[in-house]
């Protein structure tokens, strides 16, 4: 999602740190610069195995500093070392001027999951009664109660990346058997079922969503890579047997698109 979507927003200053994406010889960044077609494209060509470079704690620190208050949320620590990064950072920041109160959270995802928890800020602060301290405790908790989960029409980018092992995804294209996978609670990729098809696997995963949400849930977000077809027919699934007040639909940004691959589907709920 483009940063300037939250940009635009007079209470608070959104920013992202990106990553960077290597690709053969090529570099990537992972800001509103990048074309996700043509890292699509170079990742196709590509015969070498590419990787990704998490930021380094001094464009962590870079942010911090021009604000009193800051949140952070990272892609899953288990995925990237970005969360660890943030961290060193905060620390630096805080020796630097310990007036500045900064939090990092780590979402155990990324994608859908980031932007419910922006979300979920925004209104905690539009809000206006909650301290520093109270914002902390009670983003944590929404955080705990979160699901992700995603169809992928290829592994091949987090097999390689290791972020998932060739056993797990192994019936992956295969007789056209498609996993639903998602995040196990400790931000680590774990495949929950296999069907045959990716809209067989795309209505099951809206299905599932029950397995993980014991009370009705307001938002529901979907992001897709070059996929709004199959992104819109998961929404009309998840109408049809869930009452969420809102469901809002995104392109992926570089890294999500980078480890989903082209035509992949990831929910946050």
């Amino acid at each position: 999602m483009p940063c300037n979507y939250f940009a635009q927003e007079e209470e608070f200053r959104f920013a992202t740190v990106p990553l960077k994406i290597n690709v053969g010889e090529q570099v990537f960044v992972d800001n509103d610069d990048l074309q996700v077609a043509e890292l699509l494209q170079a990742m196709k060509e590509c015969k070498t195995a590419s990787s990704t470079a998490c930021p380094a704690p001094y464009d962590f620190a870079e942010e911090y500093r021009k604000a009193d208050y800051t949140f952070v949320f990272t892609i899953s620590s288990q995925l990237s070392g970005t969360y660890n990064s943030a961290v060193v950072a905060k620390k630096t920041v805080e020796q630097e001027y310990p007036s500045k109160k900064i939090h990092v959270v780590d979402s155990k995802a990324t994608s859908a999951m980031q932007m419910l928890l922006i979300f979920r800020m925004k209104k905690l602060i539009q809000e206006n009664k909650y301290s520093f301290e109270k914002l902390c405790q009670k983003i944590d908790a929404y955080q705990k109660e979160l699901g992700l989960y995603f169809v992928l029409q290829s592994y091949d980018n987090l097999i390689k990346a290791g972020r998932m092992s060739k056993t797990a995804a192994a019936l992956a294209g295969v007789l056209s058997i498609c996993p639903v996978a998602g995040e196990n609670g400790n931000g680590q990729i774990q495949v929950f079922c296999k069907v045959r098809g990716a809209k067989t696997a795309l209505k099951r995963m809206v299905e599932m969503i029950k397995d993980k949400m014991p009370t009705q849930r307001e938002h529901l977000v979907i992001t897709h890579c070059n996929n709004i077809e199959g992104a819109k027919y998961v929404a009309e699934c998840a109408k049809q047997i869930y009452q969420f007040a809102k469901i809002d639909i995104f392109p992926m940004r570089g890294l999500a698109s980078y480890y989903a691959n082209d035509k992949g589907i990831i929910i946050g709920f």
